[in-house]
């Protein structure tokens, strides 16, 4: 085949593949815990607020509805930040992307995926809270109760959380 001749759309679609391929740089470790950290520093403040917010009006009402809520927009931040922007603020920040391997964003189902570890920590977060109102721990124990109380659900959730921030650092491929 000469180098004159159209080519084909199959042509066409190999070669964009074949260069996404070669655009696509992975992370490493140190840039992932950079990234990582200052997601930290700006989602921190606001998400303290709000869990501060939920948790205390949750104990008042005595339900859970309010602290679901926390957890339902906690999540769907990060799925919405992934798919609509490629990432975190962390992230954008230092220019990098979360993207399949075609080299675009990730649909709503992937980022879901992608973050079934947080989605699992937060129905723990909401189980341990429910045992709290549960046995009427006061609204100032309930913080040390969430955090320390050991049972059933704090070795699951303890679990969850090593492997979450070990599964966020780890640089292989997704």
């Amino acid at each position: 085949m000469s180098n004159f001749a159209p080519k084909t759309n199959e042509e066409e679609l190999m070669a964009y593949k074949n260069q996404v391929q070669n655009d696509i740089q992975y992370i490493a470790f140190w840039k992932r815990v950079q990234m990582n950290l200052l997601d930290l520093l700006i989602i921190s403040i606001p998400a303290v607020l709000l869990y501060r917010f939920s948790l205390s009006t949750s104990i008042k009402i005595d339900s859970v509805f309010p602290f679901i809520i926390y957890w339902l927009l906690f999540c769907a931040y990060y799925v919405f930040m992934t798919v609509k922007f490629g990432g975190t603020p962390g992230k954008l920040l230092s220019k990098a992307r979360i993207v399949d391997k075609n080299g675009r964003f990730l649909h709503t189902g992937t980022a879901s995926i992608r973050n079934l570890l947080t989605f699992l920590y937060a129905i723990i977060m909401v189980l341990k809270l429910k045992e709290g109102i549960d046995l009427k721990v006061s609204s100032t124990d309930i913080n040390h109760f969430i955090s320390t109380h050991e049972g059933y659900f704090s070795s699951i959730g303890n679990f969850i959380g090593i492997i979450t921030f070990v599964e966020c650092l780890d640089e292989r491929e997704r």
